[in-house]
């Protein structure tokens, strides 16, 4: 079943209009018409299956939906979120998707020392674009709040202190493999990835300051694009309920 981006869906919603993107796309891409089943997302949760009632054949940007269930779907748990350092604009994209795809809860654009993009309003409005597809994609009906830039310094003053932080393996480091991590009773966590030329000394003193744990994925360096989802479903894996639930 196609899912489509609704902001106007309620839990009480009877029917509803698609926004004019996406009922292009329903009629012109997907050749969708009256009598057909979709999956409509508002982005915070609720979800509902719907028929389209009316369409609008000239103009191809008013579509009827009418609504046959709607339900509220729980939260994601563990509560992650994602600090990355942007990588080029051509990786971001898929970094974005497969945050998406796997669950994050919110996405902060990092300015570390050694990173390259620094990402304007436009590039955030692009971002929003990019979960709303992959969230369509994957029927994710949590999308991921993409938060405005900021320093390092700034974010990780008021962030948590629980967390993870992707590390460059090095031969004299003991960092902790997937299967070491213990089972985390933690509703809420964070993944801090850095840029492309790594954490600067001075910011990777300052996630351990914090508390934050090293987490690395084979003996590997890892691209951006490859860290995300490599070490977001690491900790999706250990923070879990059902693996909580295990280990008791």
């Amino acid at each position: 079943m196609h899912a489509f981006y609704s902001p106007q869906l309620t839990i009480s919603c009877r029917e509803v209009q698609l926004p004019a993107s996406e009922s292009r796309h329903a009629l012109q891409v997907l050749r969708l018409g009256v009598g057909d089943r979709i999956l409509l997302l508002n982005g915070h949760g609720i979800r509902a299956e719907a028929v389209l009632d009316a369409v609008d054949n000239r103009r191809h940007s008013t579509t009827t939906c009418r609504i046959l269930q709607a339900d509220a779907a729980p939260q994601p748990q563990p509560h992650i979120t994602l600090f990355i350092a942007p990588p080029k604009s051509k990786n971001i994209d898929a970094v974005i998707r497969t945050a998406t795809e796997l669950g994050a809860a919110a996405i902060v654009p990092v300015l570390c020392r050694f990173g390259v993009a620094k990402p304007d309003l436009d590039t955030i409005a692009h971002w929003t674009k990019t979960v709303i597809a992959a969230a369509k994609q994957s029927h994710n009906p949590w999308f991921p709040e993409i938060k405005a830039p900021a320093a390092f310094a700034d974010v990780l003053e008021a962030a948590d202190d629980h967390g993870f932080f992707g590390a460059v393996p090095e031969p004299a480091d003991a960092l902790p493999s997937p299967a070491a991590l213990p089972v985390d009773d933690q509703r809420q966590t964070s993944l801090w990835i850095g840029p492309e030329g790594g954490f600067a000394p001075e910011e990777l003193s300052a996630l351990l300051a914090k508390g934050l744990q090293p987490l690395t994925v084979g003996q590997w360096i890892l691209r951006v694009e490859t860290a995300v989802p490599a070490l977001l479903a690491v900790v999706l894996d250990r923070c879990q309920p059902h693996q909580r639930e295990t280990a008791e």
